[in-house]
């Protein structure tokens, strides 16, 4: 059994070490979603590889639809907040199923 630092279970997810302690917390996470499982002691905090998949997999979507929804939510609060006047998401992706 191999156990990860905090700086080590970033890498292995490829996130920041801020994004993991916030998941750590119930913050940004939407709602229903289960933190990543930890053994501490006291400040010492240490994560498994296998937690870490198990914690990420809650995530997985379907690559048609769902995909092409999250990306179209995406797509217009960037142009709400970046331009306001152009809302139109250019059709250039396909899909690959």
């Amino acid at each position: 059994m191999t156990w990860l630092t905090t700086t080590q279970a970033a890498e292995y997810l490829q996130v920041g070490k801020a994004s993991l302690h916030r998941w750590r917390q119930h913050k940004g996470l939407p709602e229903g979603a289960k933190p990543p499982r930890v053994s501490a002691i006291g400040r010492v905090v240490r994560y498994r590889a296998e937690w870490l998949d198990e914690f990420m997999a809650q995530f997985e979507i379907d690559t048609g639809a769902e995909l092409e929804r999250r990306v179209d939510e995406i797509w217009q609060q960037m142009n709400r907040r970046d331009s306001p006047g152009n809302n139109q998401r250019s059709k250039t992706c396909t899909s690959t199923k």
